[in-house]
């Protein structure tokens, strides 16, 4: 039975991949289409893809980009696409997927929907951001004649340093073409100083980016792959450790000067580059280990002098470099800031730190300190609808329930209990039921002439009304 139900996955699992690519041939086709609002709807779709279609799209653009368009075709569709943005210079920096649904709506053959399949499907993979997805997007433009000049440089626009990676590895591509993009993308996002791209970039840029330096073995960034064995952030340091590997033996005097760094001592000289680096990433593990040690043993010491807020830097150092000890003891560090942080009137800052213990205790599996600290993040959230405008008394009450030793959380659960609990409503009644024998008394009261010809025709006896009515006829 179980190898029947793995075969029948096998079989099955090209569906999702085939339905995606049937869909956007369906979207492709509709470009077509008289009804512009329909031809719009596919632009918009065409553009918007979500990343899980990432493979149908790829496929597709694939498929597209082995149609033969004559050079001078693609061009002039491309240069239409631009001019119905309102661009008037070739070299301006447009997104010509704005332009699609306007010559569509006047030029629909076949070679005009192929481009504008391409432009939109590329937009969709550069939304994903992804190195594959990137690279995919980047030879969809490699387009007959110098549309790729022109497109290659506003892809680099649009995308801006999540392109770096794509760039780097493009240096050796068998275009010339691509390599001379690669080139003047270096410039325009300034890798050509790696040094300052690195500390500006973000850690998944980064990443990405100490990889490509492997795989395109740029010499020049062997040192700053070996300053970054160290980083706090994990992807940053796997992806320093994966560049340097790429370079192999050529990397060995780089990687017995880091080794010497961080194991204050000179690597064995029999060893090889592999065994270098893993000498390597073996010292800087113990390194972070003793750092993350000390640190923790520091924010403990002044947690206990009363130096909530110190201790919680502290914590954030121990929490980036070694995420993964002393979970329960490190969520007592936050708690107890976040308290203090609450103590001081700091909203914002309670809740960074309860929410860091609440998700470590979880981790350590302290069901105490879980307890308590989803009760008091449960404080601040209903704290926060109270400042927006609405009074949450259940939460408030699971919040005190949760920290029963805190006299001032019960008292504020139990205060809006009491403004929201029905009011007692037999004394109004008693009230109200005075007010209306007192009415009734003076309505029957009798009155004086004067009153009764004032009165209305209403308030009167039936004779008397007719009467009043006859007289004021």
């Amino acid at each position: 039975m179980r190898w029947l139900a793995l075969a029948f996955c096998l079989v099955l699992s090209p569906w999702p991949a085939a339905a995606q690519t049937a869909s956007i041939e369906a979207e492709e086709a509709r470009l077509a289409a008289t009804d512009a609002a329909e031809r719009e709807a596919a632009v918009a779709a065409l553009r918007s893809l979500p990343a899980t279609a990432s493979d149908a799209i790829s496929q597709r653009l694939r498929a597209l980009v082995r149609r033969p368009i004559p050079a001078d075709r693609a061009e002039t569709i491309l240069h239409a696409f631009r001019r119905a943005t309102g661009s008037r210079r070739a070299d301006d920096v447009v997104d010509v997927a704005d332009g699609v649904a306007a010559v569509l709506a006047t030029t629909r053959d076949e070679e005009t929907r192929q481009v504008a399949a391409l432009v939109l499907l590329t937009r969709a993979l550069e939304s994903h951001g992804t190195p594959a997805s990137l690279a995919i997007a980047l030879e969809s433009l490699r387009m007959p004649g110098d549309a790729f000049v022109v497109e290659g440089r506003r892809f680099t626009a649009r995308v801006g340093p999540r392109a770096a990676g794509t760039v780097l590895r493009s240096l050796g591509h068998p275009d010339l073409r691509v390599r001379e993009w690669a080139r003047w993308s270096m410039q325009h996002l300034g890798l050509d100083a790696p040094g300052s791209f690195v500390r500006a970039a973000s850690p998944s840029v980064l990443a990405d980016v100490l990889r490509a330096f492997g795989q395109a073995r740029l010499m020049d960034a062997m040192p700053i792959l070996a300053s970054l064995v160290d980083a706090p952030q994990r992807i940053v340091r796997e992806a320093a450790f994966e560049g340097l590997a790429a370079y192999g033996t050529n990397a060995i005097w780089t990687l017995r000067e880091a080794y010497r760094l961080h194991a204050d001592e000179d690597a064995d000289l029999s060893w090889g580059a592999e065994r270098t680096l893993e000498a390597l990433r073996e010292a800087v593990e113990r390194n972070r280990l003793a750092a993350a040690e000390e640190a923790l043993a520091e924010a403990e010491a002044r947690l206990a002098e009363g130096d909530a807020a110190r201790a919680a830097e502290l914590a954030d150092v121990v929490l980036l470099s070694r995420p993964e000890l002393g979970s329960a003891e490190v969520a007592r560090i936050y708690l107890a800031a976040g308290e203090a942080a609450l103590a001081a009137r700091d909203a914002r800052t309670a809740a960074r730190h309860l929410a860091r213990a609440e998700r470590l205790a979880r981790l350590g599996g302290d069901e105490a300190l879980l307890r308590r600290a989803e009760g008091l993040v449960t404080y601040v959230e209903a704290e926060t609808r109270l400042a927006a405008g609405t009074l949450d008394v259940d939460a408030y009450a699971r919040a005190a329930a949760a920290v029963p030793d805190d006299p001032r959380l019960a008292a504020i659960a139990a205060g809006y209990a009491e403004i929201e609990a029905p009011p007692d409503r037999s004394l109004p009644l008693a009230l109200a039921s005075l007010l209306f024998l007192a009415g009734a008394i003076l309505l029957v009261r009798p009155r004086t002439e004067r009153s009764r010809a004032s009165a209305p025709p209403a308030a009167l006896p039936e004779g008397e009304r007719e009467s009043a009515i006859t007289a004021a006829g």
